[in-house]
């Protein structure tokens, strides 16, 4: 709202105020006496909105490709699931600490934790081979 209110100016503000006094007053929304004593209400409540972390991209990230593995048939033989979780969840308390080395390697175990293991490559190394 701060940016909109900038672009638009004062003068912008101003001419909106007023369009919208005069769109009630036209409505018959308010009377004359009401307009006599402006009251103007600046307290700002906040929202509880999520802001996306990384380890909850990479875990969403890993989610998707879980999924589209199996809608195309791609057998997985882990999908990382409960591991993936965990990960998301701790680097999410390490974000409330303000050692900001604890979240890197945080993020860095999420990163390596939301590769699901594909079974083509297993399949591909020579019989007896071990990863």
């Amino acid at each position: 709202m701060t940016r909109w209110r900038e672009q638009i100016g004062e003068e912008g503000c101003e001419w909106l105020l007023a369009q919208s006094i005069e769109a009630a007053r036209r409505g018959k929304v308010i009377k004359r006496q009401s307009l006599e004593v402006v009251v103007v209400d600046t307290t700002v409540q906040e929202k509880a909105i999520a802001h996306p972390i990384d380890s909850r991209l990479l875990n969403k990230a890993r989610k998707q490709l879980v999924a589209a593995a199996q809608t195309s048939g791609i057998e997985l033989r882990q999908s990382y699931a409960r591991v993936g979780t965990q990960a998301e969840h701790q680097a999410r308390c390490y974000c409330a600490r303000p050692a900001v080395q604890a979240n890197a390697a945080s993020l860095a175990q999420a990163a390596h934790v939301a590769r699901p293991r594909d079974p083509r490559r297993a399949a591909q190394r020579a019989p007896g081979e071990h990863a």
